[in-house]
């Protein structure tokens, strides 16, 4: 699966945080670090990742993101 721009940059964000705080950021810090208003963005992002198999989530816990 082909990634666009934007989401390869949410994942290199995610690996960065995850590098140099030990935990992936919050829905909140990816909203203001893609600079977009909406959450939905970033969960539409974050199910592509999914999708390609680049991050698994659990669903039922906070900063919930594992990289593949």
């Amino acid at each position: 699966m082909e990634l666009s721009f934007r989401q390869r940059d949410l994942l290199d964000y995610i690996k960065w945080c995850v590098r140099e705080y030990g935990r992936p950021p919050s829905y909140r810090e990816m909203r203001q670090y893609l600079n977009v208003a909406s959450d939905n963005v970033v969960f539409k992002y974050l199910n592509k990742l999914e999708e390609a198999e680049l991050i698994v989530r659990d669903k039922g816990t906070a900063r919930n993101i594992q990289i593949l």
